[in-house]
């Protein structure tokens, strides 16, 4: 495997199967489809090479978890 299809792989450390998992709830492989949609929206905006400037670390689920759920404002 050559050095950039590994560094291709090591930037999306995330399961972008569309197949639930054996052990996974259904619950957690909605919430997982969710997020992939999310990230692909992403990356389909912006681009490759924006999208590792955005993310040089690769992305993961935990990601979504520093993130708040809704992020209205009244006022």
């Amino acid at each position: 495997m050559s050095k950039n299809m590994q560094q291709e792989k090591s930037l999306l450390n995330i399961n972008l199967n569309a197949k639930r998992g054996e052990d996974e709830s259904f619950s957690d492989y909605k919430i997982r489809l969710a997020q992939n949609n999310k990230l692909l929206k992403i990356y389909r905006l912006s681009g490759r090479k924006q999208f590792k400037t955005m993310f040089p670390e690769g992305v993961d689920y935990t990601m979504f978890d520093a993130q708040p759920e809704n992020t209205e404002s009244n006022g």
